[in-house]
């Protein structure tokens, strides 16, 4: 299971304090810098409530500094991805 810490100590996945600002899109948060359960950095997007994507994640490994460096283009995602029903794409981006 995991549990987002934001930078700023709060535990709510959707707290904003460790929000980068690079925005997200209809179906997703915006990116957010915080640590896992284990204390990792991590950057996390979550789908929006109102939307197909709701209790999907996606993580990666790291605090990316540049939205390029989450996201990634179409065919190189930098992020794994976990679809909230125990179902994932993984790609080497999360060590959790």
């Amino acid at each position: 299971m995991l549990v987002l810490h934001t930078t700023s100590g709060q535990t709510r996945p959707q707290h904003s304090d460790g929000n980068t600002g690079w925005g997200g899109a209809r179906s997703w948060t915006g990116p957010s810098h915080g640590t896992d359960s284990r204390g990792v950095p991590v950057t996390i997007s979550f789908g929006r409530e109102d939307s197909k994507q709701a209790g999907q994640s996606m993580i990666a490994d790291g605090h990316a500094s540049q939205k390029s460096e989450f996201y990634g283009p179409k065919h190189d995602k930098q992020h794994d991805h976990y679809d909230g029903k125990g179902g994932s794409t993984e790609r080497g981006k999360y060590s959790g």
